[in-house]
């Protein structure tokens, strides 16, 4: 797989060229992100009980694609260099803290974990094992790679079982409260992953 290319200003200045806000708000895009939901207000033990408990690979992922995703975008390759080899050192000491904290935890711990998700600057979906009601308001924390926390209320429009599984659900929720710059984030993290998507596509017809 090909390094991502670094985002530089001029991308973004190309990418955001003629677009209208509400048109960039429209703007949706599927992606594989950090996420973490739960009701408004649930505690935290009610919200762990309530979701898969977080597994071993789930603590791995939270602390090693944060720091690829970096190093990625700064050319570093197969852990090559003192930055990567200090930041690949920190994250194995803290995924062995946590894991040890998630075992000695009855209820496990809470963190963000990988999630296909369907996102646009006014809302999100993802899959879920939790069946969440029509209007509920979830708080919902997503990180945006290599790692930009985004935090969001998003009340919940559409509620659907996944393709046949009564297990888990498709939910589509409507960001009722979010930060300006948290939005505006999101939607420049979708116009530049558009456009690296393209740039591939490209690069790909060359090559044939």
């Amino acid at each position: 797989m090909g390094k991502a290319p670094l985002r530089s200003e001029s991308d973004q200045q190309a990418v955001d060229a003629g677009l209208g806000d509400e048109r960039r708000d429209l703007l949706r895009i599927d992606d594989e992100l950090l996420l973490d939901y739960r009701l408004e207000g649930e505690p935290d033990q009610t919200a762990i009980s309530s979701r898969e408990r977080i597994s071993d690979d789930d603590i791995t992922t939270f602390f090693a694609k944060p720091t690829a995703d970096f190093l990625s975008h700064q050319h570093v390759v197969d852990g090559d260099g003192k930055l990567a080899q200090w930041l690949m050192k920190i994250d194995w000491a803290l995924e062995m803290i946590l894991k040890t904290l998630a075992r000695m935890s009855p209820g496990g711990v809470q963190l963000p974990s990988m999630a296909e998700v369907n996102l646009s600057g006014g809302g999100i979906r993802f899959s879920s094992a939790r069946n969440f009601q029509e209007s509920d308001v979830l708080d919902i924390n997503l990180i945006l790679p290599p790692f930009t926390p985004i935090t969001a209320k998003a009340e919940v429009t559409r509620v659907t079982q996944e393709g046949g599984d009564s297990h888990r659900f498709h939910v589509a929720a409507r960001f009722v409260s979010i930060a300006p710059e948290d939005r505006e984030r999101l939607i420049r993290h979708i116009l530049l992953l558009q456009a690296e998507r393209i740039r591939a596509r490209q690069g790909r017809g060359l090559s044939l």
